[in-house]
């Protein structure tokens, strides 16, 4: 019959317990029924170089709320603030656009569960409808000439993430800004721009976390 001390006996049931906690599957996480709650954090920064010096950077704060649908199967609301600024000097002329705005962006994702309980894959689909303003300035020599107008822009994109539960509660989630479609409409102009987005800034990193209930 095997005897244990009192320190094996405590180190065995660590063992024990570490075991369940590890095991403890993540797939109740996302079933129907669940909300979550969490916020989402990007970034991009690009430079250019050629006939002109080009740099680009984008920042986005969105706190959300989803609601799993279904199983693997979620839709929700984001509310935050985007500012994507673009500076490029041509010749004796620096040129910095800046566009800052508020954020609407519903969506929804596919889980796809791995080997492991504790992460997921999963596709969205997202729609970021902003309301905001343009800020260009113009500098040449010592000349600066400043330019506002109101915007409204519709990005939609398909982005592939990852998400990690370290507890039955919380998950981290990486991803990328993905393949989708740009448009900018400056209030009173007509010169509106469109495009399909799929480059290095279609690699920009997102970060998020959400507590599931």
């Amino acid at each position: 019959m095997l005897k244990f001390n009192q320190n094996q006996w405590a180190v065995a049931f660590a063992v024990v317990a570490l075991s369940f906690i590890t095991s403890l599957p993540s797939f109740a996480q996302v079933s129907q029924g669940n909300l979550f709650l969490g916020g989402q954090v990007g970034f991009s920064s690009t430079s250019f170089e050629g006939n002109s010096d080009r740099k680009e950077s984008t920042f986005s704060i969105i706190p959300n709320i989803g609601y799993m649908v279904s199983d693997n199967i979620a839709i929700g609301l984001g509310i935050g603030y985007n500012q994507a600024r673009n500076e490029n000097v041509a010749g004796p002329t620096r040129t910095v656009n800046t566009n800052s705005a508020f954020v609407v962006a519903p969506f929804a994702r596919y889980y796809v569960p791995t080997s492991s309980d504790q992460f997921f894959f999963f596709a969205q689909l997202r729609a970021d409808l902003g309301f905001g303003s343009a800020k260009t300035e113009a500098t040449t020599g010592n000349v600066t000439v400043t330019t506002d107008a109101k915007v409204n822009t519709a990005d939609v994109f398909v982005s592939p993430n990852f998400a990690f539960f370290p507890s039955q509660h919380w998950a981290l989630e990486f991803g990328f800004r993905g393949l989708g479609f740009e448009s900018v409409n400056p209030e009173g102009d007509n010169n509106n721009v469109s495009r399909f987005v799929f480059g290095v800034n279609s690699f920009a990193p997102r970060f998020a976390v959400q507590f599931f209930f």
